[in-house]
């Protein structure tokens, strides 16, 4: 039983220290001008789209107070063609 066990710490050291120098060495990413553009774009896309939802939710509640009910107009009919009997 012994055995089995008798280089299981030096392993844990091993593993330990291999991911501790790619960690080391790993670049920052967030300090390069193209991931700090994209982050600007990200950030400015969730204000868009949070103005959109609260522009969205007020008109919702406007119409709600006035009553109001949006019909849409009815689908255009489609003219099918009479099937020919063969």
């Amino acid at each position: 039983m012994s055995g089995t066990w008798k280089y299981f710490d030096l392993a844990i050291v091993i593993g330990a220290v291999i991911i501790g120098c790619a960690v080391w060495f790993i670049p920052d990413m967030m300090s390069s001008p193209k991931m700090k553009e994209l982050v600007a774009n990200a950030n400015e896309r969730k204000e868009r789209i949070a103005a959109y939802q609260a522009q969205q939710a007020e008109i919702k509640k406007e119409q709600e107070e006035l009553g109001l009910v949006f019909l849409p107009p009815p689908p255009a009919e489609q003219k099918v063609a009479p099937k020919k009997d063969k």
